[in-house]
């Protein structure tokens, strides 16, 4: 999203650039909007990039159960084949 926000912020200082040109009773009114527009992009960026970082702890913890998962089914498994090796 940084990349698109970065993007997205460069197309509204050429659109700012092109607003100078406006008539004098419009600029104000398009600079306005525009501003408006590229500060709303960065809260976007912001509430994105916090909603990743918040999401780690549960991508972690949901990797944490995975992996206890298959040591649970591993483990009987070993058992077994431990239990084999040892009758012959």
């Amino acid at each position: 999203m940084k990349d698109e926000a970065d993007i997205l912020h460069v197309r509204l200082e050429k659109l700012l650039d092109l607003a100078r040109h406006a008539a004098p009773e419009d600029r104000t009114r398009i600079e306005r909007t525009i501003r408006l527009a590229s500060q709303a992009i960065q809260e976007v960026a912001r509430a994105r990039e916090e909603a990743q970082r918040a999401a780690l702890p549960k991508q972690e913890a949901e990797a944490n159960m995975v992996h206890q998962r298959r040591e649970q089914v591993a483990l009987p498994a070993e058992l077994h084949i431990i239990r084999e090796d040892s009758s012959e």
